[in-house]
């Protein structure tokens, strides 16, 4: 499950929200392995807060609380957990011994008692947690990500009628393309109107904004000495361009900053290659103090917003760093490709 800690900026879903009562929970199991102590987490899109817990005592536990109505929760341990909503039925749950065959991988948790929606989840879970850990391993990597995560949002699409896509399509969003989620962010399936969704939507909408074979985004920003400037007066005029997004205060992306300046000084003058930089920073003398002391060439704007400037809000970047290339026409042919990914595409392009 993908719970990265993001910032999301720009886009409220404007949907009515489920406004759900609190609700007792009840998960009892039995635990017939190694494990000593069982979580209650709440899940969302960004990360799993951890909300209750309890210790195995004589091979049982309880978890006795209360929650809102119809919120994604999952019980687990510390490394892995099976989702349920809270839906007011009481879940038993049986914790197996890790079991492990050729032919299937069981998870350790298994519900015994729930209503037929969560046990109905807990089956997706188990059948998309085989074939994650089928590929795991594979020598390659990223074709397999991606098989598997086109696989994954056919199974969301059968399911499309239920809750499931809500718990999973975190898990593909950053894969799959944009065109292929859109019939799972359809404002009238039964899970679009619950909280999580909001970020989920969110992040989606964001995707968008930044989707491969569309023109840019013009905007308008100002260099180190006030000077405005568009987008356009780099863009879509017969040169490849980055745009980089970065700060003076984001150590990831200074770290990135030596391979710019390598293709940079590589591709510039011979291969119509151009990057612009699009600083985060808010504060001109620390931004300026940054590209001195880097010793950058290329051309630096902002609008000294962060997350609320133009060209953030308009390429829909989340965290930084972040890049956009364009064509020589200004389409985007490439997102976030950083070190070795941007170095090798670089290079199929210039050859």
């Amino acid at each position: 499950m993908m719970r990265k800690i993001l910032t999301a900026i720009g886009m409220i879903l404007t949907t009515t929200t489920l406004m759900a009562q609190d609700m007792e929970y009840s998960v009892t199991g039995e635990v017939y392995n190694a494990l000593q102590r069982v979580y209650l987490y709440k899940m969302g899109f960004y990360e799993n807060e951890l909300i209750d817990s309890a210790n195995v005592e004589d091979g049982v536990f309880s978890l006795q609380g209360v929650a809102p109505q119809g919120e994604l929760l999952a019980v687990g341990d510390a490394y892995s957990c099976l989702p349920f909503f809270n839906d007011g039925t009481p879940i038993s749950l049986v914790v197996h011994k890790d079991v492990e065959d050729d032919l299937l991988i069981l998870e350790p948790f298994e519900f015994t008692e729930a209503s037929e929606q969560n046990k109905h989840l807990a089956k997706i879970d188990i059948q998309i947690g085989n074939m994650l850990r089928s590929l795991s391993g594979s020598e390659e990597d990223e074709m397999a990500v991606f098989i598997t995560a086109n696989t994954e949002l056919n199974l969301l699409k059968e399911n499309i009628t239920t809750m499931v896509p809500l718990v999973y399509l975190p898990d593909i969003i950053d894969v799959v393309d944009y065109d292929s989620l859109a019939p799972l962010m359809d404002s009238t399936t039964v899970y679009f109107k619950h909280p999580a969704m909001r970020d989920i939507y969110e992040y989606y909408v964001m995707k968008g904004k930044c989707r491969l074979g569309i023109p840019f985004h013009d905007a308008t920003l100002q260099d180190v000495f006030g000077r405005q400037h568009r987008l356009s007066d780099y863009c879509g005029r017969g040169n490849y361009v980055l745009l980089d997004f970065w700060a003076s205060w984001c150590t990831p992306c200074l770290r990135e900053m030596p391979n710019l300046k390598d293709l940079y000084n590589k591709y510039h003058g011979t291969k119509n290659f151009e990057i612009v930089g699009i600083s985060l920073d808010n504060d001109v003398k620390s931004w300026r103090g940054a590209i001195q002391r880097l010793a950058l060439r290329w051309p630096q704007l902002s609008d000294l917003m962060v997350r609320e400037g133009e060209a953030v809000q308009k390429y829909g970047v989340v965290n930084i760093p972040a890049n956009v290339l364009l064509d020589p026409q200004g389409q985007i042919i490439g997102v976030n490709l950083l070190g070795e990914d941007l170095t090798e595409y670089l290079a199929e392009l210039m050859e």
